[in-house]
């Protein structure tokens, strides 16, 4: 199992190789801390880590990328810095709530370049597919993309989840916005 944890570890030669037996325990103390959970990808021996809180994955984030622990940040620079990682923010949150509302297992599909936000599972039988596009305007073009990839599995439900779905309208696939999750 690879992961950028891992990895990015290695290239900062805070472990001596590229070798992912040397984290394995650290990552299963952080999930036993409730600190990380693990989302399984589908199909695959391998999992995907992510942060419990939001907060902390938006804090790793602008620390990894853009050193915010080791400056000062002004509030601008932090406002463009969290509207990069929310709609990851938010697709985790949302994959966890769908979860949670089916009763269902999420993964992560993934193949090759082709990846699928969330795959949802009963008894490791795939039931539905969701893709979350977080951002203010839909176009139809994206639209058309995000329908094309959906239907690239064989799968009964399939989902785009956006902020405001507005007039957006498929025949191929469900559009769900904000107002129904209430």
């Amino acid at each position: 199992m690879r992961n950028n944890f891992q990895t990015t570890q290695y290239s900062r030669k805070l472990i001596k190789k590229d070798d992912p037996s040397l984290i394995q325990q650290y990552l299963k103390n952080l999930v036993d801390f409730g600190i990380l959970y693990r989302i399984p990808v589908w199909g695959k021996r391998r999992v995907a880590y992510n942060h419990v809180s939001p907060l902390l994955k938006i804090f790793f984030y602008m620390d990894e990328r853009y050193g915010v622990s080791e400056r000062d940040a002004s509030a601008e620079e932090i406002k463009r810095y969290i509207s990069e990682i929310m709609p990851r923010v938010v697709e985790d949150k949302i994959r966890e709530y769908f979860s949670w509302k089916y009763g269902m297992k999420a993964y992560i599909y993934e193949v090759g370049d082709f990846e699928i936000d969330a795959l949802y599972a009963k008894f490791k039988k795939p039931e539905i597919a969701l893709e979350v596009k977080w951002k203010k305007n839909i176009s139809k073009r994206e639209l058309r993309f995000v329908e094309e990839k959906l239907c690239k599995i064989d799968i009964g439900e399939k989902i785009l989840f956006v902020p405001d779905k507005g007039d957006l309208k498929s025949d191929k696939i469900r559009i769900l916005d904000v107002r129904d999750i209430y």
